[in-house]
């Protein structure tokens, strides 16, 4: 997709379109590609810092509660770490433009998790 068919797509006030901060959260998906491409080339065009976020949510892991204290938060640290990897990954392969992202992972729910990107 080029940046110019995108951002013809964005709507504009005053003929230029006003973002200072986007966020683009991730689940690795291929709809997260386009997504993220998309950021991208809003975020170059008008000039704005983007944040690219991941959340690691520890409902999918229902067995961790079953654990003793200690290897729980080492479990939770691994996933924490694996998610700020595949995230470096993402952003290294889909990363374009010259944008550098601000790489997040949080913990928690994704859909409420917006805030923690502090954007």
């Amino acid at each position: 997709m080029k940046s110019s068919n995108v951002i013809s797509s964005i709507p504009q006030r005053g003929g230029t379109a006003e973002f200072k901060r986007i966020l683009c959260p991730t689940d690795f998906s291929e709809f997260s590609d386009v997504a993220f491409r998309y950021a991208l080339s809003l975020a170059h065009h008008s000039r704005a810092k983007l944040f690219v976020q991941h959340v690691v949510e520890l409902w999918r892991y229902p067995e961790a509660a079953f654990a003793p204290a200690h290897y729980y938060e080492e479990f939770i640290g691994l996933l924490l770490h694996n998610g700020e990897e595949e995230l470096r990954k993402f952003v290294k392969s889909n990363a374009d433009n010259g944008i550098q992202p601000e790489r997040v992972v949080g913990q928690g729910v994704a859909h409420g998790n917006a805030r923690s990107a502090r954007v």
